[in-house]
This record gives structure tokens, sequence and C-alpha cells, in this order.
């Protein structure tokens, strides 16, 4: 399982993508939040400037599971450096 955690509008929101390809969020408290999870890795994207493109160079929309593990990995990458 892949995760990233993030820090955003006053609260901790942690990503995790499983096995099956599936993008859940939780809160600090590791409680699943019950909201849409592309517009949030939309905003993430944005907010930390992480220029990750929303199509693919077809020009078809990335679907939620490809668009997370790159909002995953590129939130990883800036804790890094």
């Amino acid at each position: 399982m892949e995760k990233g955690t993030i820090n955003m509008d006053g609260k901790i929101y942690v990503l995790r993508r499983y096995e099956n390809n599936m993008i859940r969020v939780f809160d600090e408290d590791d409680n699943v939040l019950e909201i849409e999870v592309l517009p949030l890795l939309k905003k993430i994207n944005d907010l930390r400037f992480l220029n990750i493109p929303i199509k693919h160079s077809s020009g078809t929309a990335k679907n939620t599971q490809v668009f997370g593990r790159e909002v995953i990995k590129g939130l990883n990458s800036l804790q890094v450096k």
C-alpha cells in the first residue's frame, strides 16, 4: 500500500492507495472520509504545485486511481527533499 499525507485547510489528510488501485482518504485519526477523492486530488495538485497533468498525453482524462498514484508519489517526493 502506498500512502501520502498532507496538512491542508487546517486538516490532515492521509491518502492511501491499495493493491487493487483504489484510493481512499482518511483523517489523522484513521477515519475514512466520505468525500469525493478526485476533486481533493486536484486541489492538492494545485496547492502543492505538483504540476501533474490531469490528462494523459493522448488527451484522455486520467482516472482517480492513476491520478491518485501520481499525486501520492508527488507528495512523497516533496517530503524527501
